[in-house]
């Protein structure tokens, strides 16, 4: 049987709304960006919420650590691509986005923290 705990995870209820805002910020980037800065941009959001999900198939707190790990990887790299993607003026204003992404990676840290401590 599946289990599907990941779902009543905050962070990972947060940040399913957060990437629709990537979706729809990426949706007006120019035709020449669809498999380029936009499709970075949108894999890089769905493998941070991937990645807090997939903890549902590991077994310990050590795996989960490893998975919010990554997530935070990814955070970094979306970070720098919403940097591109303003100087290219693709987008005007990353500062919401960025409030959200910087929110989510004070949350991770967290969850590290107390998974790592106990």
């Amino acid at each position: 049987m599946f289990r599907w705990e990941f779902r009543n995870l905050l962070i990972w209820k947060k940040w399913m709304k957060v990437v629709k805002k990537i979706y729809s910020a990426t949706a007006d980037f120019p035709t020449e960006e669809k498999y380029g800065l936009t499709s970075q941009l949108r894999r890089a959001w769905v493998s941070i919420v991937s990645n807090i999900a997939e903890w549902n198939s590991k077994k310990s707190d050590k795996h989960f650590v490893s998975f919010l790990e990554s997530s935070l990887w990814s955070i970094f790299e979306v970070e720098t691509q919403l940097e591109i993607a303003k100087e290219l003026s693709y987008m005007q204003d990353i500062n919401n986005i960025l409030s959200d992404l910087h929110q989510l990676w004070f949350m991770i840290q967290w969850l590290i923290k107390k998974l790592s401590s106990s």
